[in-house]
C-alpha cells in the first residue's frame, strides 16, 4: 500500500504517533523515507509518487 501511495498509510506515517513499534514497522518507515528522498510529496489532494518508483 505505501508503494501506491496509499494516502492513508502516508498520512499516518508523517502525522501519527506511534504507540507500538514492531519491525515491520521500522521496514515500512524505512521504505517511506526512501521514498521521500527519491521525491515523494504531497499536493492539495493527492500524493504525488516519484517516477523511478514504480
Amino acid at each position: 500500500m505505501l508503494k501506491k501511495c496509499n494516502p492513508l498509510i502516508v498520512d499516518a506515517l508523517e502525522e501519527g504517533k506511534v504507540l507500538y513499534a514492531t519491525e515491520e514497522y521500522g521496514r515500512l518507515l524505512d521504505a517511506y523515507e526512501e521514498l521521500k528522498k527519491r521525491g515523494l510529496r504531497r499536493t492539495e489532494t493527492t500524493i504525488v509518487i516519484p517516477s523511478d518508483a514504480t
